[in-house]
């Protein structure tokens, strides 16, 4: 796509009218202070910066993506402004990074970037009500009117309205800022802007007032996510268990299971792994069943026939990566193995000091000859056996507390080995190597 020049990405900048929250936030049946806590959280409450120029955050993880094996990425990743993963500290020097990339593609660089009041990124301008990610930027040039109707349309053909109207942050966290929401605590921020403003008093305004036909909807843009029950989320799980994406039963329920089985479905199939289903990967399911030229069953199967989960989702696809011959699931394997031979170990050991102490052996039998020894001597024979014992006694219980700490040691080990276990899950889900 050839882009003209958006110049420094300033425009006439027109800052929001005081009653465009309230009738904006009518759309989807909240107030102006849900949409409030949404915008303090994303932009600090601002739609463009102090020199009149648009709020925007480039994402290089993001541009890599765009870009796509090629010239232009390799040029991208030897420049500094391109990396597979997220990077906190890619953050740094950031409109240079940015400058640089557009240089390099200018479509991808703005798409690879979240613009505006609502921080949306360029690559869900179809998501926001427009057909490009730059008609999208260069609207936003004009008013911050259009970044909350540009924000409020995504959040509608996201699916996120529901969890906003029911206050429930962090379901709407998860859609709108990505599966990282809790690490950067958005919920919480979201909760904490909404307490502040709920405080404040409303702008004056009635819904009896016409308002103004807006960017319009993308209605085939609906989108199944983790959380939703419906006929939709049957017929999903029907088609991606054909295709042998294990999704669970078909009962209607979006669930971790069917969640894991749309995510590797997408990574299979060169589309973002977020374990929404949107267009894309609609469309992909459908271009699948047709090549597999098969449809799926109009009928569940018997509950009989339906074989129960007896493991967690992460159980099942580490169990496929161990099968597959995975280095970090093997090596997360062999610290349980040696953190439960640790631990036996331990366990021998204390067992062993405790039969001692109970069957007497050597050091009682210490104790009986320095007896023999000392029966003469009758007044000191009382004080040496209790010294002695004493002393067997504190030797023991401190051999027996090593035991303890060892044991507790290889139950650490093993707990990390199943953090690696996990973390392993979730990058094979995310199609991370």
């Amino acid at each position: 796509m050839v882009i003209q020049s958006l110049g420094d990405f300033r425009g006439p900048a027109k800052r929001l009218d005081d009653v465009d929250l309230p009738k904006i936030a009518h759309r989807i049946g909240v107030g102006e202070d849900e949409l409030h806590a949404v915008m303090d959280v994303e932009t600090s409450g601002t739609g463009f910066r102090k020199d009149g120029s648009l709020q925007r955050l480039f994402e290089p993880h993001i541009f890599y993506r765009e870009l796509g094996p090629g010239q232009k990425r390799d040029l991208a990743v030897k420049r500094g402004v391109a990396y597979p993963k997220w990077n906190p500290r890619g953050y740094a020097k950031n409109d240079e990074k940015f400058a640089i990339a557009y240089s390099i593609d200018p479509d991808a660089a703005i798409r690879a970037t979240s613009w505006g009041f609502g921080q949306i990124m360029g690559f869900n301008a179809r998501l926001a009500g427009y057909e490009t990610a730059e008609q999208m930027v260069r609207h936003f040039l004009e008013d911050e009117e259009h970044h909350i109707n540009a924000m409020v349309t995504f959040i509608i053909n996201a699916g996120l309205a529901p969890a906003l109207r029911r206050h429930d942050f962090r379901a709407f966290a998860r859609g709108y800022n990505g599966a990282a929401y809790e690490a950067n605590g958005y919920h919480l921020k979201l909760a904490s802007r909404f307490a502040y403003w709920q405080k404040k008093r409303d702008t004056p305004w009635s819904p009896d007032v016409k308002v103004p036909p807006r960017t319009k909807q993308i209605e085939s843009s609906i989108i199944l996510q983790r959380g939703d029950r419906s006929d939709a989320v049957k017929a999903l799980q029907k088609a991606l268990n054909v295709l042998g994406y294990d999704a669970g039963r078909t009962d209607g329920i979006f669930g971790a299971l069917t969640e894991a089985a749309v995510k590797r479905f997408q990574a299979d199939h060169d589309l973002l792994v977020d374990g929404w289903v949107g267009d894309k990967t609609k469309i992909a399911i459908g271009a699948a069943l047709k090549r597999n030229k098969s449809e799926p069953a109009k009928t569940p199967l018997p509950p009989t026939k339906i074989p129960e989960i007896t493991k967690r989702p992460t159980e099942v696809i580490e169990d496929e990566l161990r099968k597959r011959g995975s280095r970090t699931i093997n090596g997360s394997d062999e610290v349980k193995e040696k953190a439960d031979s640790l631990k036996e170990l331990a366990r021998k050991h204390f067992r062993d000091t405790i039969g001692k102490l109970i069957a007497g052996g050597t050091p009682l039998a210490i104790i009986g000859a320095l007896f023999d020894f000392l029966k003469e001597n009758p007044w000191i024979i009382a004080v040496l056996i209790a010294v002695a014992v004493l002393g067997f006694l504190y030797f023991e219980w401190k051999q027996s507390r090593v035991a303890s700490q060892t044991a507790k040691i290889a139950d650490e080990q093993k707990v990390v080995a199943e953090k690696i276990a996990i973390a392993r899950v979730d990058d094979a889900i995310m199609g991370v190597r």
